[in-house]
């Protein structure tokens, strides 16, 4: 840490965004509720909009006054109200101070540096004095006995201008500005103008509003939610971190990143996807929600995290399904030919990662093993489970999957395993004969869902309706089934942003591995099978469980907020969020949410990093569209040495016009 530590050196600290912080992130809430306050005390103020209007115009009017104390900038009121600028000024001295908190790794930086032996200074640009500041800081236990406090307003100088306020309390405390170390959050007033006057200066951003937070409290005018969002984002990102530092160069810059991202991007958009579903289950009388494994376990962990109010006679839970758990049962229930030719396409649940994975995974997708069909498997060329399928053998694969004697395979095995899937959907959606579930997943291609609502209609229930995040393409499902996207509806229109399942992947990715089937027990109980996440330590060290402790956090203390708000406006907002966050990153994001291990297959045993530097042939393939990775694009252009990240910035320019 950069103290000082002789005997007799001061550290002295900026207060705002540095120590302490306002729960308001803009003037105008907090003279909307200074309004109210007023109106409660009884005092004939004019409406809401005309009273903040005058008193952000006294406080424009006041700007050529170096460090007016409030009562000065009052005095810049019209006629109507200086009449009662000395209940404005007491109601706004008590707002301010009861808005008041402290920035947790401003108070341990502090403590550190009294641990250290450092004389402690405030020193503040703020028109409400020392008077009601250091009563403040002493009931937040930050102002002790020996402790300086100086503030501009007191002085008639400021930091800001010119740094005379710095220049005055060497003066005042007859000290050597060698002596002094000041932190502070402005890089202007607190570092430039410090050192002007030969203190030493540390600049400490962490509780400035990051660039989304800022985006929030930009579009707030609109509503005041997304200040308040705003202000949420920044309380999960301060308080949930592990480590304390406070100045720049001791910051991670990557652990920054991830909680920004964390608290600000994944925050917002998972809650709000969350409520939508919730208050479209409510429009719908569904009271019975499903969450659907893996992606569902953080939506459902958001429901039970939100406001009481807000779940209130729902019952929520998960249902632990997947597309390997699905896809073989449904085969029985869905026209066999209609089945094998919505799986055989490109990417679908049979042709899926063929020329990856082991041979032994493809056949297993239709219940087949080397074990016990080897002589049924080489009549069809496959003799080798172990390696993937040559490009040969993946068409011939195909083209058995069209005989008869394989459908026959297909549908047996299908079969056998419907028994135990049903006795599991029997026991975990109770009542469903009677009245709709509403079934909450990701989703994209909505295929899962339609084999999910045929299994359900199978076993007599009513259709369920799917919540999903995105549709991703307008291609008739396998069956009928009743899905509606909340973000992403390439039926409504393209999707904003290029590669959205990863995105949303790197949001809910979970510990938990898959679901492979279902088994009944003695007592007739059907539990799902799961097997092991291959890659949970490399989840968890890329910070996973900081991603879901940020999330949670934010969802119960800005839910209530947001709850209140348009799902159309909430959307919107979101929309905005993901397009500044996944178009364009920048490099210590696309670093460090690149590094995210990416499951590209449903088994997890394909993994790669979301991005990765592009070299000369993936740019030609780039350029020339036919790059088959799977990456986040915009992150591996950032990446990218110079002339590839050029070119590739350029041609994405000129791509999106």
């Amino acid at each position: 840490m950069p103290h000082i530590n002789k005997f007799g050196k001061i550290a002295s600290f900026d207060l705002y965004d540095t120590l302490i912080m306002r729960r308001s992130l803009t003037t105008t809430s907090v003279y909307e509720q200074l309004w109210s306050s007023l109106r409660d005390k009884g005092l004939a103020v004019p409406d809401c909009a005309t009273f903040v209007q005058a008193r952000e115009r006294a406080d424009a009017d006041s700007k050529n006054v170096d460090a007016p104390s409030l009562a000065k900038i009052l005095e810049f009121l019209g006629d109507d109200l200086r009449p009662f600028a000395q209940q404005i000024e007491t109601a706004e001295v008590e707002l301010e101070m009861a808005q008041l908190c402290t920035i947790p790794a401003g108070e341990a930086h502090l403590k550190q540096c009294r641990r250290d032996g450092f004389r402690i200074a405030f020193i503040s640009d703020m028109h409400i004095g020392s008077a009601h500041l250091g009563q403040k800081l002493s009931d937040l236990g930050l102002l002790q006995e020996d402790d300086l406090l100086m503030v501009s307003s007191d002085h008639g100088m400021s930091k800001s201008k010119r740094g005379r306020l710095f220049q005055q309390f060497l003066l005042i405390n007859e000290v050597q500005a060698g002596s002094v170390t000041h932190f502070g959050n402005s890089k202007w007033s607190d570092v430039t103008m410090a050192r002007k006057h030969g203190l030493s200066a540390h600049l400490c951003p962490t509780a400035n509003p990051n660039r989304f937070e800022t985006l929030l409290i930009d579009s707030s005018g609109d509503s005041r939610v997304l200040e308040t969002m705003a202000s949420v984002s920044r309380d999960t990102r301060l308080y949930c971190q592990t480590a304390m530092n406070l100045v720049e160069g001791e910051l991670s810059t990557e652990h920054e990143a991830q909680k920004g991202i964390a608290s600000s991007v994944a925050s917002p958009v998972m809650v709000a996807f969350v409520l939508w579903a919730i208050k479209r289950c409510r429009e719908e009388s569904i009271s019975t929600l499903r969450f659907l494994t893996r992606d569902g376990e953080l939506p459902y962990l958001i429901a039970k995290a939100l406001p009481a109010d807000i779940t209130q006679g729902l019952d929520m839970g998960m249902l632990e399904v997947s597309r390997r758990s699905l896809v073989l049962p449904a085969a029985s229930v869905v026209p066999i030919d209609r089945w094998l030719e919505f799986g055989l396409e490109p990417g679908s649940f049979l042709a899926q990662q063929i020329e990856l994975l082991p041979a032994s995974e493809v056949v297993g997708r239709v219940g087949l093993s080397f074990d016990q069909d080897a002589e049924l498997l080489s009549q069809f060329g496959l003799t080798d489970p172990h390696t993937p399928m040559s490009k040969h053998a993946a068409n011939s694969w195909k083209k058995a999957l069209q005989s008869d004697v394989i459908k026959q395979e297909v549908v047996r095995h299908s079969l056998a395993r419907l028994k135990s899937t049903n006795a599991y959907l029997r026991q975990n959606l109770p009542g469903m004969s009677d009245q709709r579930v509403g079934l909450i997943d990701i989703g994209w291609t909505g295929q899962q869902a339609a084999m999910l609502s045929a299994l359900i209609r199978e076993e007599g229930g009513c259709d369920p309706l799917h919540l999903h995040v995105g549709r991703l393409r307008d291609k008739p499902l396998i069956v009928e089934a009743d899905v509606e996207g909340w973000l992403f509806d390439e039926r409504v229109k393209l999707s904003p942003v290029e590669n959205p399942v990863a995105l949303f992947e790197s949001f809910c990715v979970t510990t938990a591995g898959g679901v492979d089937g279902y088994q009944i027990d003695d007592d007739g109980l059907a539990t799902a099978v799961r097997r092991a996440q291959p890659h949970k330590e490399n989840i968890e060290a890329w910070g996973q469980p900081l991603v879901r402790h940020c999330v949670l956090a934010y969802a119960a203390n800005a839910g209530a907020e947001m709850n209140q708000m348009s799902a159309a406006a909430l959307r919107d907002i979101c929309e905005q969020l993901l397009v500044a966050f996944w178009a364009s990153p920048t490099r210590i994001e696309a670093e460090k949410w690149g590094a995210f291990p990416y499951e590209q297959d449903q088994r997890g045993q394909t993994i790669r990093q979301l991005s990765n530097p592009y070299n000369w042939a993936q740019l030609k393939s780039r350029l020339r569209n036919n790059y088959t990775g799977v990456d986040w694009k915009a992150g591996s252009i950032e990446l990218s040495p110079i002339p590839v990240r050029d070119i590739m910035r350029l041609r994405e320019k000129y791509r999106k016009r």
